[in-house]
Parts: structure tokens; sequence; C-alpha cells
């Protein structure tokens, strides 16, 4: 699943076909640093607005209840150009974290976590959302988002909206498939009750999903168990809904599972 930063962007230029050339010129213009400082991750990257610092997942010494490597979530800044150490950011401590994805303001950081539910203490089984919120050069305590997590089912891999709204995926009874793509409005900053989206999801499992920050397009992968297939697929919106989604065939390879598209 590790993918570095070229990669990252070639894969963004391409999916992103159904939009005029010089959007893309504009876009890699912003971002050409990065092509000479490739940066490995694992489960996800998110930079803070001015892009001076990237949030990536990196696994670690320590292993989990299925004697996995735990994986955390560490910062790296932009210093003489090239990307710093990775330092581990302080709310990230005993449990598994990953995925970190931050709010247009770079404000609020939604992120995996196997840490116990609030009341409990040993590890969740399951994959929660947690978020924390920026203190200074520091990230507050985390917490749970009960919200959008249901008990003895996965809630994972958030994507938010320019309008704070938070798409992720789940498991839970409600949806069509293994794992289905959600959606958690927000009102006046305060996330409603999740609701499948319909117009994404299939029998099959939707998985590693990443909504354009405008809305205009969704790209996720899709596994089919009974071919042992992962390909990325893409949703545009028109008049306010989400169009069914279409292989992005110019990505995919026969043979190869297509992930995190990020």
């Amino acid at each position: 699943m590790t993918r570095n930063i070229l990669l990252l962007l070639l894969f963004f230029l391409m999916a992103c076909n159904v939009y005029k050339k010089q959007k893309y010129e504009i876009i890699m213009s912003q971002y050409s640093y990065l092509t000479q400082n490739p940066v490995i991750t694992q489960n996800g990257i998110a930079f803070n607005p001015d892009r001076s610092v990237l949030y990536v997942s990196l696994p670690v010494d320590a292993r989990d209840y299925r004697d996995r490597p735990r994986v955390k979530i560490f910062a790296r800044k932009w210093e003489n150009g090239q990307f710093s150490t990775p330092a581990l950011v302080n709310f990230s401590r005993e449990w598994s974290d990953y995925h970190p994805v931050l709010s247009p303001d770079g404000q609020r950081m939604y992120f995996n976590s196997t840490r116990p539910i609030p009341g409990e203490t040993g590890e969740n089984r399951q994959v929660h959302l947690w978020y924390v919120e920026k203190q200074g050069e520091h990230w507050s305590e985390a917490k749970y988002l009960s919200v959008l997590n249901l008990e003895g089912y996965h809630s994972s891999y958030p994507s938010v909206a320019a309008d704070g709204s938070l798409y992720f995926n789940s498991d839970r009874p409600g949806g069509q498939g293994g794992m289905d793509i959600w959606l958690s409005k927000s009102k006046n900053g305060v996330f409603q009750k999740p609701e499948a989206v319909a117009a994404l999801n299939s029998k099959q499992v939707e998985n590693d999903l990443c909504i354009d920050p405008q809305g205009r397009f969704f790209i996720f992968n899709r596994y089919i168990p009974e071919t042992n297939a992962i390909d990325l697929w893409v949703s545009l919106k028109k008049d306010d809904s989400w169009q069914s989604p279409v292989l992005l065939k110019s990505i995919n390879q026969d043979s190869v599972w297509e992930l995190t598209p990020y």
C-alpha cells in the first residue's frame, strides 16, 4: 500500500481527465517541488493548507492484536528544499492511528484508529473514526466521533468536502455490500446521522475513498471478491447528485491492485 508523492501526483492528473488541461498545469505548478522530493507513506497523506507540513502514516516496531506492525501518524515539515525527518504527532501513542485527513481550513484532522472506544480499555477490534483539533504547533487529545461510528462495525477512510460534510466507508447494516460509502452532512458544524450513498455503492466492497474538495468528483476503489480484483472508479456530480461510477481505465492495470488514490 506504500505510495510515493510523485506517483500520487501523476495519478491525480490522469484521474481528473474530465477537466481542462490548463487546470492540470495549475495544480502541477502548485506542487512541482514535490516531484523532486518523493516521500514514502502508507495509507494516505495530508497537507496543511499552505503545504508546509505533510502528514503521513508509517509502520513502527510495535505489533497489534493481529501481530501486524502498528501504523502511526507522523509530520514532516518542508525545510531547506526537502521534507524533514518524520516526527510522531503528539496524539498518536499506544494504538494504531493512520490515514490522516485534514479539514479544508487545516484546523481539524480526522483519522482511522483502533484505540479503545470511550469507556473501554482494550484495543478496538474494528477501525473507528477519531479527530483532533489544532492547538498552536500541536494537536488536541483525540476525540471519538460517536455519531459516525457504530460499535461492532468498521467506520473508516474519511474524506472531507468543502462544506465540512464527511464521507467514509462502513460495513454497518443499511448498505449494499461488504463495505459501503456513507455520508454525514455537516449542519452548523455538527455531523448528522450518516446515510448510505446509494449511487456509489454496490454488492462489492467500496474502499479508499476520496472526494474532490469542491465536490465535483469522487474516486474510490472497488474490491470484487469473485475475481480478487481491486480497481479505481470515479463518479461525477451532476445537478447535486452522484452519477453511476465508471472504471478509470487509463489508470487501472490488469492483475494489479489499485489501492489508495491519494
